[in-house]
């Protein structure tokens, strides 16, 4: 008997989801510039915890503020609170670094 999509199933789908995301982000040519935004606006990853009203640890804005952010992808809602802590739109959280692979 097939399982029906429930709760449950929807939870598990998107954690895989996130999960495949994560694998494959650090490997893409594209690079988060949170670092850069946070210097060029003076903001320090403690004060971009404190903006987000605790939406985003501590340890997660250390993290996204270091140079090599790709090994730590952030969440869909993360990318929002980014974007609005910063005052940016979401594409200019990101920069290409090289050429796309081929197919």
């Amino acid at each position: 008997m097939a399982r029906g999509l429930d709760i449950v199933n929807i939870w598990e789908y998107q954690t895989l989801e996130i999960a495949r995301f994560a694998r494959t982000f650090e490997h893409m040519a594209i690079r988060l510039r949170v670092g850069e935004l946070l210097e060029e606006r003076g903001i320090t990853a403690y004060q971009l915890a404190k903006l987000s009203d605790g939406r985003i640890s501590l340890s997660a804005a250390y993290r996204l503020a270091e140079p090599n952010a790709g090994a730590f992808p952030p969440s869909w809602a993360m990318l929002e609170i980014l974007c609005e802590v910063l005052e940016v739109d979401v594409g200019e959280l990101f920069e290409r670094t090289g050429s796309k692979r081929k197919r």
